[in-house]
């Protein structure tokens, strides 16, 4: 199938992508993860949630950077398409960066929000030494994170978190 097929051009971002797909198929497995599925309908809630995460607490759209540094997880997901959605930009980073990496990547990416997870609590540089506004951990808020002067999340913020309305 072409692209074109699926969203009536050739040039698409990848919300557009995932809007799409997900109106043709919403009930089709998205994403299999420890024993779960996602559905495409259900992949795109999340994702509008995190937007509207993003939204609600003014770290969405244009000059706002969300940057991941996960292992393999769902969250990667809904974090990417929930930045994009928003028009914030995404930014990956390698989950095996850690200290002095880890710093100047998180430095060059300029991201205002990190999501990562407890156990990459003791390889990220102190607040001060990054631009990130909102520091959102995906499992649990490890204790040792306080004393880096974070503004610490947990998952469940995005959980609860009201979404945006579907763009497309």
């Amino acid at each position: 199938a072409q692209l074109s097929d699926l969203v009536g051009s050739e040039r698409a971002s990848v919300p557009q992508v995932l809007v799409a797909r997900t109106h043709r198929s919403p009930d089709d497995a998205f994403v299999h993860w420890e024993g779960r599925t996602w559905t495409y309908a259900e992949a795109l809630h999340e994702s509008l949630r995190f937007g509207g995460f993003l939204q609600r607490t003014g770290l969405a759209g244009t000059g706002n950077r969300v940057a991941t540094h996960l292992t393999n997880c769902p969250q990667n997901y809904w974090s990417w398409f929930g930045a994009q959605l928003t028009g914030a930009i995404y930014v990956s980073l390698n989950r095996e960066h850690r200290g002095l990496i880890l710093e100047d990547m998180l430095a060059r990416s300029r991201a205002n929000v990190l999501v990562t997870e407890a156990a990459s609590a003791n390889a990220l540089p102190p607040r001060d030494r990054t631009s990130i506004e909102r520091l959102i951990f995906v499992d649990h808020v490890p204790p040792e994170i306080d004393s880096l002067g974070y503004d610490v999340l947990d998952w469940r913020a995005i959980e609860s978190a009201q979404s945006l309305d579907e763009p497309f």
